[in-house]
């Protein structure tokens, strides 16, 4: 036996963590839409507009204001799985570029928060105007900075921190 076999511990008795590229990203993907839809119904809730109704506002995109409306549940539901489809998107998208770019997995803060204003950007100046929802672009002001809020702390956050975790074990 050789001297470095009796130093090493054997490969069976070491703990072994699967790194899963789906499952992270499904679970950042869930984490992100999660915080930023509870964020939806809480702050659109005070102004008393029901979930179900932001729900129906996301599928607007897919169909318009009025049919979402007029769909009631199955609309709502639509809204609903297109929402976190996007976070899951989103989080593969993260997800790839951390695998490049160490940066994103050794500095999850400044990553999220830049992470969060470029899905905001995009969310607002590109993904909403090419789908029938309507409206105009956002003007700069406070708005913008309560919008800004869940797509860095309750999306980019933890995207970033999901990711570094497991990139992390996975190294």
């Amino acid at each position: 036996m050789s001297p470095s076999a009796t130093t090493t511990p054997s490969a069976a008795a070491m703990p072994v963590r699967t790194h899963s590229p789906l499952k992270t990203i499904l679970l950042a993907g869930f984490a992100g839409g999660l915080g930023d839809i509870l964020y939806a119904f809480t702050v659109w809730g005070i102004r008393g507009v029901s979930p179900v109704r932001i729900a129906q506002s996301i599928a607007g995109g897919w169909l318009g204001r009025d049919a979402a409306v007029a769909g009631g549940l199955a609309t709502a539901t639509l809204g609903m799985v297109s929402h976190f489809g996007i976070c899951i998107v989103a989080a593969a998208l993260y997800y790839q570029v951390a695998t490049r770019w160490r940066f994103l997995v050794e500095r999850p803060y400044v990553s999220a928060f830049v992470f969060g204003i470029g899905m905001y950007i995009a969310m607002v100046y590109v993904i909403v105007p090419l789908s029938a929802a309507p409206g105009g672009f956002p003007r700069f002001g406070w708005n913008m900075a309560v919008a800004l809020f869940p797509h860095i702390f309750l999306v980019g956050i933890p995207f970033a921190l999901i990711t570094r975790r497991e990139l992390r074990a996975g190294s």
